[in-house]
């Protein structure tokens, strides 16, 4: 129960995501131009993948209020993406506009299980993604 509380209220602040979903991010000054943040994320919000990983289901439960929150904001249900960390190609990261990671962590800062592999397969390939994300 903490946690849910704790999770609508991170839900519930204006916080840089809830700008995203809203797709009202502000431009960085009044006369930003075509290069403004607000553009670029303008492009970026076509999409949104929300990757998840967690023992527990609290990573998940997170990852989907933040994907009900981006569909109320906005985004077209076909266009919000939500699933754990092992079901998505590492390959794929470069290629996809906006992603949220909710990471929950098991025993002494460890990752879960359905988050393992990702982690590993990102770690090997570490040196191919540097300035590509």
């Amino acid at each position: 129960a903490q946690v849910r509380k704790e999770i609508q209220g991170f839900l519930a602040r204006e916080s840089l995501l809830t700008l995203v979903a809203k797709r009202s991010l502000p431009c960085e000054s009044a006369d930003a131009g075509a290069g403004g943040l607000g553009e670029g994320l303008a492009d970026a919000s076509k999409t949104v993948t929300i990757l998840y990983t967690s023992d527990t289901g609290h990573g998940e439960e997170c990852a989907k209020a933040v994907a009900r929150q981006c569909r109320n904001g906005g985004y077209a249900n076909s266009a919000v993406k939500c699933s754990t960390l092992d079901a998505f190609d590492v390959g794929a990261l470069s290629s996809e506009p906006l992603i949220v990671f909710c990471v929950a962590t098991a025993g002494k800062g460890e990752f879960p299980g359905n988050g393992r592999g990702f982690w590993e397969k990102i770690n090997a390939r570490a040196s191919e993604f540097e300035g590509k994300l």
